[in-house]
């Protein structure tokens, strides 16, 4: 077998081991940066360690041939057939093969990247960097290298700061890095598909590392929302960009709800010290023969000897040479020449096998003294973190009980000091109260009174709160049917069976208090509505009755938030398209315009009415004569306006 194969095969099997390990000992432990570096320094390990041998250098006595065999080899001539196709041509062309292949995959793999990152840089600046710029065929933000590159809407995103904030971590962290060289080995170990899954493991660590972070500047919980939200909105994931919403939204979540991996477990790192060691010992020592011929005048004996053992083989074979008629023949000069070389082959395959067999008692003893000596070393370290931990969780302990003790002290003391002033101002306030009584007596009839006409008008309101809540029904009822929801419940502008029931903020409301969950709806606003079918009702509210029941999601001060912030940002994108256009439209431009993708003349750029302009994008160079020709030499402008 080539040395080419032998690499390629010692490479791939140790990238299995490093994605055997992770899976069995590190995917659920939370120190995420470690298992970064852990990934990178297994890929470059496996890579590296097939080149490095070590030579053992074995030393071998020979003892000179004896003169008669010598002498009857010299006369022998042998003749061996050579084959049109052996082991090592297969074993050269398959080379040849792999190589060619490999060449124009990663021709391709350079050709994609290129592309993209060409891609990228032409695309529209926005007015928030210089590097985050507009994918107007892109549902999705992701990040490349040192771009950002937000989706066309990105103005309408509820969580754009957080989704900034997400790709900003990747490209400080180079990221991206990690994924062209995974998507690179993927291109050179093509036939490999264990590449792929050490890939994507890859992709989600990386996503793991970026939660981690901004869980620790933003709310957990509003960070997660935002992950869900973009669940619906996937792109189809280029290899080696890092998208918001990628790589298993479950397993992110649960990682960020996962209590923290104690620096006891980091030990498990070491678990692989052992494999890599065995795979060197048994692997990449190279034994090597040094042969050193013994003088003649110390192996006369041995000559005697191996003369003796090669008499007494002619001779058999002389007795097992016999014709028909029962006389000798004599032997031929072939046969004497096959019978001394058989003689010689068994003896150096017999001393090849002893030497053998005793290299590899040896090498096991040695690789087994190393794998006890490895794990004497993680059972006493283990040991002493153990003890460590427990020490510092004793002293915690301490402290803690001290400070509580402090602090059930000062309670107490707050306590009786509350309790004797809030004694003061009862006294206080019963004399306040007493002296109040009177006057509020005189007044509860002009109060009842006022209440009485108040409740006239709530009367009066509540019936046209009514039928307002009853048009809404019917609305948000189409909009059910519409949608695809589970039931349809107004059927020809009519109520279908059974009563309406609301479940608002997880509390059912029925018949007889419905009026409290419309006036929630009506003070709070809706976000969402969710129309539950009899099933779905059971299964997860517990509601087994006849009504229909309508699940309405209120809005939060953090959704107002959020729509001020985006109008804001809209407002400002706005006064930044005027302000555009108007610089345009005072200018001496002589380039091409284009208006809802309708070429315009530069009279009708500044008779246009800027209060109507949705958003104007302006190529200059070779990014517009790429695109429109000599003709958009001059540049070009692109505007949207509304209809």
């Amino acid at each position: 077998m080539t040395p080419i194969l032998i690499y390629i095969l010692k490479v791939n099997g140790l990238l299995l081991v490093v994605y055997l390990c992770y899976k069995l000992f590190l995917q659920k432990e939370t120190y995420v940066k470690t298992n970064r570096l852990y990934f990178i320094s297994g890929i470059f390990l496996s890579l590296i360690l097939p080149l490095l041998t070590y030579t053992k250098v074995e030393t071998i006595n020979l003892a000179p041939m004896p003169l008669p065999i010598m002498d009857v080899m010299e006369d022998v001539e042998l003749v061996q057939e050579k084959s049109l196709w052996t082991m090592n041509d297969v074993y050269q062309y398959t080379s040849y093969l792999y190589l060619t292949i490999t060449l124009l995959s990663l021709l391709w793999f350079g050709y994609k990247l290129i592309k993209l990152t060409r891609r990228i840089s032409n695309m529209p600046q926005t007015a928030i960097h210089q590097n985050i710029r507009v994918d107007r065929a892109s549902s999705d933000a992701y990040s490349f290298l040192h771009y950002i590159v937000l989706p066309k809407d990105y103005e309408e995103l509820s969580q754009l700061e957080v989704v900034l904030l997400h790709e900003e971590v990747h490209v400080q962290q180079k990221h991206s890095l990690d994924l062209i060289l995974l998507e690179g080995l993927k291109h050179v170990f093509w036939f490999n598909p264990m590449i792929r899954l050490l890939q994507k493991e890859v992709n989600l660590n990386l996503e793991y590392i970026v939660d981690q972070e901004i869980a620790k500047r933003e709310d957990s919980y509003t960070y997660q929302r935002a992950l869900v939200l973009y669940e619906s909105n996937k792109i189809a994931c280029v290899p080696v960009v890092n998208t918001f919403g990628s790589s298993d939204l479950k397993k992110r979540i649960l990682m960020l709800n996962n209590p923290k991996s104690t620096n006891m477990k980091r030990l498990k790192l070491l678990l692989i010290t052992p494999v890599l060691a065995g795979f060197f010992f048994l692997f990449q020592i190279e034994v090597k023969a040094k042969y050193i011929e013994t003088p003649a005048f110390e192996v006369d004996h041995a000559e005697d000897t191996l003369l003796d053992e090669y008499t007494s083989m002619t001779t058999d074979a002389e007795e097992d040479q016999l014709d028909q008629s029962g006389k000798k023949k004599a032997p031929s000069h072939d046969d004497m020449a096959a019978i001394a070389e058989e003689a010689i082959r068994i003896g150096e395959e017999a001393s090849r096998l002893v030497d053998e067999s005793e290299r590899i008692r040896e090498e096991a003893e040695r690789v087994s003294k190393v794998i006890l000596e490895e794990r004497k070393v993680i059972l006493a370290k283990a040991e002493e973190v153990r003890k460590e931990e427990l020490a510092k969780a004793k002293e915690a302990l301490k402290v803690a009980l001290e400070v509580r003790e402090e602090e059930l002290t000062k309670a107490r003391k707050v306590v009786l000091e509350v309790r004797e002033e809030e004694l003061a101002k009862a006294k206080e306030a019963r004399k306040v109260a007493l002296k109040t009584r009177e006057e509020s007596l005189a007044k509860a009839e002009a109060v009842r009174s006022r209440m009485l006409e108040e409740r006239k008008k709530r009367e009066s309101a509540k019936g046209d709160l009514d039928f307002r809540l009853e048009e809404r029904r019917k609305k948000l009822s189409e909009d059910a049917v519409i949608d695809g929801k589970n039931v349809v419940i107004i059927k020809s502008g009519k109520r279908s069976k059974g009563e309406f029931v609301y479940y608002v903020n997880g509390k059912l409301y029925d018949e007889s208090n419905k009026h409290e969950a419309e006036a929630l709806i009506e003070k709070y606003g809706t976000k969402g509505i969710r129309v539950y079918s009899r099933a779905a009702a059971a299964d997860e509210l517990g509601y087994t009755g006849n009504g229909s029941v309508y699940g309405f999601t209120l809005m939060t001060d953090e959704d107002r938030a959020n729509e001020a912030r985006v109008e804001a940002i809209t407002k400002k994108y706005k006064e930044k398209v005027i302000k555009d256009m108007t610089q345009v439209q005072n200018s001496d431009y002589k380039g091409l315009v284009y208006v809802n993708g309708v070429k315009k003349s530069a009279k009708d750029l500044k008779n246009m009415n800027t209060d109507k302009v949705v958003s104007v994008d302006v190529f200059k160079g070779d990014a517009a004569v790429e695109k429109y020709g000599e003709e958009g030499r001059e540049g070009v402008i692109l505007i949207r306006v509304k209809p």
